[in-house]
């Protein structure tokens, strides 16, 4: 028999998939570049798990601290969802690289595993679970490729 905290939660979440379904949402993640005093802004698709929250679906491309599978809660400003914070995080880190054309795919041969979503053929944004971190950063540690660690590993 389940415990009553694990059965309400499986009962909260197949009432959540019926209410909101697998719709994807582009919710809006407003930051602020380091180097510059640039106001960035990404769209990240993301699927409704509750009234405000959100469960990313997509790999960021320029927004620090957040990667697949984290839940975010949001604002809907003028029809639009805006994040205002990672209230869960879903066990994936996330790196962003830039590296000669088609580093995309080596890197999906080395690590099959890993989430993998490009911007072009030298910019790439990839992401996994804790497991995968140190083959990925021995990879490209080797290559000199660069990169940035935009969402680090939980440990």
């Amino acid at each position: 028999m389940l415990a009553w905290g694990r059965r309400i939660r499986m009962i909260m979440k197949q009432l959540l998939s019926k209410l909101f379904g697998r719709r994807l949402y582009l919710v809006r993640f407003l930051s602020q570049c380091e180097e510059e005093s640039l106001n960035l802004n990404e769209g990240i698709w993301c699927t409704r798990v509750g009234v405000r929250s959100f469960r990313v679906e997509n790999l960021p491309f320029v927004t620090r601290g957040v990667s697949y599978s984290d839940t975010i809660c949001g604002c809907c400003l003028g029809g639009e969802w805006t994040a205002e914070d990672v209230i869960r995080r879903g066990g994936y880190w996330n790196i962003w690289v830039v590296g000669e054309t088609g580093i995309w795919e080596k890197l999906v041969s080395v690590v099959p595993e890993a989430l993998v979503e490009r911007a072009s053929d030298e910019r790439i944004s990839i992401a996994g679970p804790l497991e995968l971190f140190q083959t990925v950063m021995d990879y490209l540690q080797r290559g000199g490729v660069r990169y940035e660690i935009s969402s680090p590993p939980e440990s």
